[in-house]
């Protein structure tokens, strides 16, 4: 997969499903209560539709790991700052959200790079990879919840509620392309 070539397609893809009803919501849900990386979460949505199959449990833990430093160091400390600093009526604050904010969208797109650049590493080589079974829509649900297996955290139900969100809106954004 060629890095260049592919991000555009695929954070357009990430932005599209985002916007999809309910979607933000039980990202940042998921995010703000269990430490969720929604870029990782999206990039597995996103791999399950172009390839109509989900990553098995050694890749996603993998591309979580690639990705951990990035989100943790760079990510998260700007949101944080963006957090703080919060809508505020003050001009020169509203100036510095804003630039915060264009500086989060510009780490995540960096973040698909660093997984594109990953998941081309487990690519070589055929017996690198594993994989579920091709094209069931129920597979995405269960690489959603492999991701929080390899996060370590115990989903409740109103987290799998939050998941079927996310894998029915990737089924509606894969039925409309």
């Amino acid at each position: 997969m060629k890095t260049d070539k592919h991000l555009k397609t695929l954070w357009n893809y990430c932005a599209s499903l985002y916007e999809k009803e309910g979607v933000k919501e039980a990202c940042l849900s998921l995010q703000d209560r269990h430490g969720a990386d929604v870029i990782l979460i999206l990039f597995i949505c996103w791999h399950w539709s172009e390839r109509g199959r989900v990553l098995g449990k050694r890749d996603i833990c993998f591309l979580t790991e690639r990705s951990r430093a990035w989100q943790r160091d760079v990510i998260s400390s700007i949101r944080m700052t963006r957090r703080q600093i919060g809508k505020s009526d003050e001009l020169a604050q509203r100036r510095i959200y804003r630039s915060l904010k264009a500086s989060e969208l510009e780490a995540e797109k960096q973040e698909l790079v660093i997984l594109i650049e990953a998941l081309d590493e487990l690519s070589k080589g055929t017996d690198q990879t594993d994989t579920s079974q091709k094209g069931k829509p129920e597979d995405l649900m269960a690489g959603l919840l492999i991701y929080f297996e390899c996060l370590g955290v115990l989903l409740k139900p109103k987290d799998r509620q939050q998941l079927a969100i996310l894998a029915g809106a990737d089924r509606l954004a894969t039925a409309a392309s």
